[in-house]
């Protein structure tokens, strides 16, 4: 696993040290070179590579509410991405669970499969007037109560318990991570980045320092999908039953 990326200046092959240097003064090429360091796996020792080119496709790194036994239940009960799992979830009594403040559009997209979906703030996350409105239009429940933990057994979910003690069943649904990108890229190589915190890049995937590439989810629109989704957060249809 990769844990720092930096640059390093070499003189051109075959020159010395000190003629490299009188050359660099005078203006002549100097190479530029990346030094990736990575940690062991497995027992294996770490590791340091050098290239001039380095392709950035670490993902994101996904952080869930912190409830003691949300991740016994992800993946099979509760997901991240509607996209993938909300077909089946059809007409289920779900969840949305999170703490960010997107919730509202999240759950007009979960509409298009259930129309029993409750959206759990946990206390934390806020939703505007306007929020409110839509989720009501959809009757979308919303409950702002603190999360004790999720309930189930091995058969699967079975619902959200509250730390009032109050349990509400739910037999699945989905939960809405807050995503970062695996390293600090802007600090390690002065990357730009978006106000998403992405890695911006050109049409070729170039970022803004030169030998440096990124792709997937780590660059925009990422795993939030934010510039897509406010578009269509607002009025997303529910799909056609006919053939």
């Amino acid at each position: 696993m990769v844990s720092s990326i930096e640059t390093m200046t070499v003189p051109p092959v075959g020159q010395a040290a000190a003629g490299a240097e009188r050359s660099a003064h005078h203006g002549a090429h100097v190479e530029s070179l990346f030094v990736v360091r990575s940690k062991g796996i497995r027992g294996s020792g770490d590791r340091v590579a050098r290239a001039r080119t380095v392709l950035i496709a670490t993902g994101l790194l996904e952080t869930l509410p912190a409830l003691p036994s949300i991740r016994a239940y992800y993946g099979t009960s509760l997901h991240s991405c509607t996209e993938c799992d909300g077909y089946e979830k059809s007409d289920a009594p779900l969840a949305l669970i999170g703490e960010t403040d997107d919730l509202a559009e999240r759950a007009l997209l979960i509409s298009q499969w259930s129309n029993d979906l409750i959206v759990f703030t946990n206390g934390v996350a806020e939703l505007s007037k306007a929020d409110e409105a839509a989720l009501d239009a959809r009757g979308i429940g919303v409950e702002r109560r603190p999360i004790a933990d999720i309930e189930g057994d091995r058969e699967g979910m079975t619902g959200v318990s509250l730390t009032d003690g109050t349990v509400i069943v739910r037999s699945g649904g989905f939960v809405r991570p807050q995503w970062t990108t695996a390293l600090d890229y802007r600090a390690m190589l002065g990357l730009e980045t978006s106000v998403d915190d992405l890695l911006v890049v050109d049409t070729h995937g170039r970022t803004s320092c030169t030998g440096v590439f990124a792709a997937g989810d780590s660059t925009p629109p990422g795993r939030s999908s934010s510039s897509w989704r406010r578009g269509r957060a607002r009025g997303w249809p529910r799909p056609s039953t006919g053939t």
